[in-house]
């Protein structure tokens, strides 16, 4: 498949934000299981997108990170059998962060509401959406996105 060597690329990108921290010391991985939620993001530039992988032309799901609350909301708008995960590091612990969905695309917008003790205040976290298959990567939604805590 023409994609085969940018995936690669841009998997082991993925899995170095996922895995590593920018710190010296052990990093911290904080996983949290998305869960319904009433709330639709407005899509700004705190958000991001990851397209499908059979279909690269469409959108597979949607990523916003809110920095009041420190909440991850995530979306899956593809009905093609994979799951949506945001992954992310914090510059000043080097702690990891992961929020994933397993609702489908009929699930609507999910929320990761639980990292609001973990990431400190006036930080910046480094994070990316991710197209996973079990537990394989897919794709990414190209350029990582930087926001800053408050």
């Amino acid at each position: 498949m023409k994609f085969t060597a940018p995936v690669f690329v841009t998997t082991a990108a993925f899995a170095l934000v996922a895995f590593l921290g920018g710190s010296a010391s052990a990093a911290t991985l904080h996983s949290e299981q998305a869960s319904a939620t009433s709330t639709s993001p407005t899509l700004d530039a705190n958000c991001n997108e990851v397209t499908g992988y059979e279909n690269p032309r469409a959108t597979a799901g949607l990523a916003c990170f809110r920095p009041y609350g420190d909440k991850f909301y995530v979306r899956d708008t593809l009905a093609d059998g994979h799951h949506i995960e945001v992954r992310g590091t914090v510059n000043r612990t080097g702690d990891n962060f992961r929020c994933y969905e397993h609702g489908g695309s009929s699930a609507g917008w999910q929320v990761c509401d639980g990292f609001h003790d973990e990431i400190p205040e006036n930080s910046t976290i480094y994070w990316e959406i991710g197209l996973w298959e079990g537990g394989t990567l897919l794709g990414t939604g190209g350029d990582p996105k930087f926001s800053s805590t408050s």
